[in-house]
């Protein structure tokens, strides 16, 4: 295991992190050299995902001899895609469970994600792995959607303000809805010049001249 500044992952720093893969159904950690008191043992297992989720394992740790301890866990089925991390004297500690590479191209592969999130992680890993094909392709795809979800958000609070303008009863307020719809729009049509939405923008922006 190497060291780890805290216990959050870093997508920019999975490259430098080990990682352990095969088909075994078990894991055991061995400390060579060290006096290790296990009651400052604390082992849990997180998510390498979008969302970092946390699992405590519970460790069963012996001493072998003089320079060996041998730790193993509870029941625990293993996964990839996850990071084993100890806590101990203040320090944190991780491993991979499995190839980063593969756990990233799977991650960003799922079109569920949430394309923001998707899009800020991918360019994380992308300071980490530069040079993988798979990754570059999925940030300009990520990219592309982050772009349309965030036309669609500007979108659709063009349209609330709209809506405002045309149910609201005063002239005061109605003159008020009108500028700021107006200025939404052609912000917007500024930023995206060649959206689908530009027509429905450019229709609602003649009704409120």
């Amino acid at each position: 295991m190497t060291e780890l500044p805290n216990g959050k992952i870093d997508f920019t720093e999975l490259s430098s992190i080990p990682f352990v893969s095969g088909s075994g159904k078990s894991i055991t950690v061995r400390s060579v050299n060290e006096d290790l008191n296990n009651r400052h043992l604390n082992f849990r297992t997180a998510s390498i995902a979008l969302l970092q989720r946390n699992y405590v394992l519970t460790e069963y740790t012996t001493k072998v001899d003089e320079r060996n301890h041998h730790t193993a866990f509870g029941d625990y089925e293993i996964n990839q895609g996850r990071m084993i991390q100890l806590f101990y004297h203040n320090r944190w500690y991780g491993v991979i469970i499995g190839d980063p590479i593969t756990i990233l191209h799977e991650l960003f592969n799922d079109e569920t994600l949430d394309s923001r999130k998707a899009y800020a992680m991918l360019k994380q890993a992308r300071i980490a792995f530069a040079d993988d094909a798979t990754l570059a392709l999925y940030e300009k795809l990520w990219y592309e959607r982050f772009v349309i979800a965030q036309e669609q958000q500007k979108v659709m609070h063009i349209r609330d303000t709209y809506a405002l303008y045309q149910e609201t009863p005063t002239p005061n307020s109605k003159k008020f809805y009108a500028a700021q719809t107006k200025q939404a729009i052609r912000t917007f049509l500024k930023a995206h010049p060649h959206s689908n939405y530009t027509e429905e923008l450019n229709t609602l922006l003649d009704r409120l001249k």
